[in-house]
Order: C-alpha cells, then structure tokens, then sequence
C-alpha cells in the first residue's frame, strides 16, 4: 500500500494481523450466516404472534413458547382451517403446564381471513428459515468432522450433558460431541 510514495508494508508500519486457517474462517461464515437465518426466523415469529393477537387468539399466554411443541401443533392446525379452540387445546403436549381448558379459553378468537393469511405467510417463511437453518447446520458438522480428523480421540468419553432440554437455536445435531472430538475437552 502507497502513501505518499511510502510503501507502508515495506517499512513494517503496520501491524501483523492474525488469518486463522481456511476451516476455521468457513466455519465462521457458516455461524455468521446461521445467526443472520435465526434472526430472520425471529421476525417471522413476531409475524404470527401478531395475526394471533389481531384474532384475539392469546396461545402466548398459555404457552411459554408459541415455537414449542405445543404452540407450532396448534398453529399449523390453525393454518390447516381448524378453528374449533376444544380441538385446538387437544393438541397440547403433556409436557405443556397450561391445562386444556386454559388453552381452550385462550384459542376462542375471531379468525378473521386476513390475518389467517398473515399467519400462513409467516409460518410459510419461519419454515423455509428453519430448512435454511438445518442447511447451515449440516455444513458446520462437515466442517468440525473435517477438522477433527487426524485428531488423536480423547481418552475419557464425553461426561453427560449438563442441561437435558433442548436449548433455544441449538445446533441441530450433537455439537458436544463434534467439539469434544475436536479438542479432547468438553467445552460446552
């Protein structure tokens, strides 16, 4: 690079910075390009809670998560036409905290055609994020197999995993594992 006729790598004015190896840098893109995916998923998730709320349907009262199990079963019946909130509430899952009656109080709504719409749409895109996602994710896991190769395996075996549920934007495959192999340590 020239300034004013002054090469500034030739005199050492700058500083060295560190590259680290091309697996790592894609490995990175691939985090980066997960995160963005994530949080386009996000605004999709707000998209359907706000048609919900417009029809007056209140599922996030009764459900921690409307992405939990229990939330997606009940919105993909809704999208699916069923309208009925005793047959909607059927579709909770045991683990759901709210009962069915709750639910069923919270699903008695006004389904009004165009946010019936707007649910279908942000579903629609929620769900193509998600297969972008697994996409992202299946890239990643080829690229932490590709680095833990030639790696020596630990001796221990990996130690039970601290948290037993399944974590918001978990990876979609087992990352402890990958990792441990990785680094002979379990990190996570």
């Amino acid at each position: 690079m020239m300034r004013n006729g002054f090469n500034v790598y030739m005199h050492w004015l700058l500083k060295a910075s560190f590259r680290p190896e091309s697996k790592i840098v894609e490995l990175r893109s691939y985090f980066r390009v997960r995160e963005r995916l994530s949080d386009y998923a996000a605004a999709h998730i707000q998209h359907m809670q706000k048609a919900l709320t417009f029809m007056n349907v209140q599922l996030n009262l009764v459900v921690s998560d409307i992405t939990g199990v229990t939330g997606m079963k009940i919105i993909r019946a809704i999208v699916d036409g069923m309208k009925n909130p005793g047959t909607l509430a059927e579709y909770r899952d045991p683990r759901c905290k709210a009962s069915k009656e709750m639910i069923k109080k919270a699903l008695t709504g006004n389904y009004q055609a165009e946010h019936m719409i707007a649910l279908k749409q942000a579903l629609a895109m929620f769900d193509a994020y998600q297969i972008r996602i697994h996409e992202c994710d299946d890239e990643i896991e080829n690229v932490l197999a590709q680095l833990s190769v030639n790696k020596p395996i630990p001796d221990e075996p990996l130690p039970k995993p601290k948290h037993k549920t399944k974590q918001p934007n978990q990876l979609n495959f087992d990352v402890r594992k990958s990792i441990y192999q990785l680094v002979g340590n379990d990190i996570t």
